[in-house]
């Protein structure tokens, strides 16, 4: 245990974990008052903080530009819409509500 001139004792290893935790919430500006100093602290003097904040900041760039769907998986999924909106899939398996025409569809299924 070491001792921390403005909080009394503390245990470094915790704090580094705990701001280490808190990092990712940091870079998205989810953390405000004594988390957001914390993480500040490790920032200004260990690379590893600042390497993954900067890697944490990539990311969530890419992940906000990235589109939601590619264009395969949407025209997929317009497929899929369709064919519900159609009652295509319904009439196939027998549709009406009843468990006989499922059971007919997974077994006549090839």
């Amino acid at each position: 245990m070491t001792t921390n001139r403005d909080n009394g004792p503390d245990d470094t290893a915790a704090d580094e974990k705990r701001a280490w935790l808190n990092l990712p919430w940091y870079v998205e500006g989810k953390l405000d008052g004594d988390e957001a100093a914390e993480v500040e602290r490790w920032l200004a003097t260990s690379p590893r903080f600042q390497a993954e904040a900067r890697l944490l900041r990539r990311t969530s760039i890419e992940i906000r530009e990235a589109p939601l769907l590619d264009d395969a998986m949407a025209a997929g999924f317009a497929r899929l819409r369709a064919e519900v909106a159609g009652g295509d899939r319904a009439a196939r398996i027998g549709g009406g509500g009843t468990t006989g025409g499922w059971r007919r569809a997974l077994v006549e299924t090839p």
